[in-house]
């Protein structure tokens, strides 16, 4: 929706002041993007001002590496016998919600369900993206890294479609809004969602499917459970036909 209110405001200033050249300085790339392409779809002269370069750090290929790491060093710390253990109920939660009480650590959110939980058959899962390595040397009593669990699995499928589809003239055809084809606006988001995101999110239900598997709890408890881990303990959960219950992240307004 954003997007195509950005392209509307653009068409409607384009049309109103009918320029012979356009100077832009922003550094929004959507704005930039729809604006060289409406600039070159009505011959209008585009001057785009540089402002200073900024580092880019490449994100995915750091999740990768980390999620890696991650797995190799809770293998290393975290003994196969707490791995597999049999337990009743699995927290999935971030060691950033962990408050220390004492010598132990608390999880601020389901700290209070795990309390009342008879015999301790309970164990944490940590899925922090972005916890280090010392967080797992740190709270491993706490919590086992989901990555623990990973299933190495290259889905090439997703590629081989997208390869498809971007040769498919019908397909980017399909963009066309109101005289203006978006595709090469959406071109970079669909190829990331084909390429990286679907492989991803099948790596994390199957990982999540083989831990639920491994472990066999009766209920999965889950925070943030409309995040992309969330969601996948959510998907091996109804797989594994084991019911899951999501704690509300935040405060919602009336």
């Amino acid at each position: 929706p954003l997007l195509i209110n950005n392209l509307k405001t653009i068409i409607n200033v384009i049309n109103k002041e009918k320029p012979t050249k356009i100077i832009l300085n922003t550094k929004n790339e959507t704005i930039k993007n729809i604006t060289k392409l409406l600039a070159k779809k009505n011959s209008i002269n585009l001057k785009l001002k540089k402002g200073i370069p900024h580092f880019q750090l490449p994100i995915e290929y750091l999740k990768k590496k980390k999620f890696f790491l991650r797995k190799i060093f809770s293998k290393i710390i975290i003994s196969k016998k707490i791995r597999n253990e049999k337990k009743d109920y699995l927290f999935f939660s971030y060691p950033t919600n962990l408050e220390r009480v004492g010598n132990s650590y608390k999880d601020r959110f389901l700290g209070a369900i795990s309390e009342n939980i008879e015999n301790k058959k309970y164990n944490d899962i940590d899925y922090e993206p972005t916890s280090g390595i010392s967080g797992i040397i740190k709270r491993k009593k706490e919590y086992v890294p989901f990555e623990s669990f990973c299933v190495n699995k290259k889905i090439k499928k997703y590629e081989k479609l997208w390869k498809v589809l971007n040769k498919n003239n019908n397909f980017k055809k399909s963009f066309d809004f109101e005289g203006t084809n978006i595709y090469p606006l959406l071109k970079d988001k669909i190829k990331f969602i084909l390429t990286k995101r679907s492989s991803e999110a099948i790596k994390y239900i199957e990982t999540a499917n083989k831990l639920l598997k491994t472990v066999q709890p009766k209920k999965t408890i889950i925070t943030d459970e409309t995040g992309f881990y969330g969601r996948s303990i959510i998907v091996a959960s109804k797989l594994n036909k084991i019911p899951s219950v999501g704690i509300m992240h935040g405060l919602s307004n009336p």
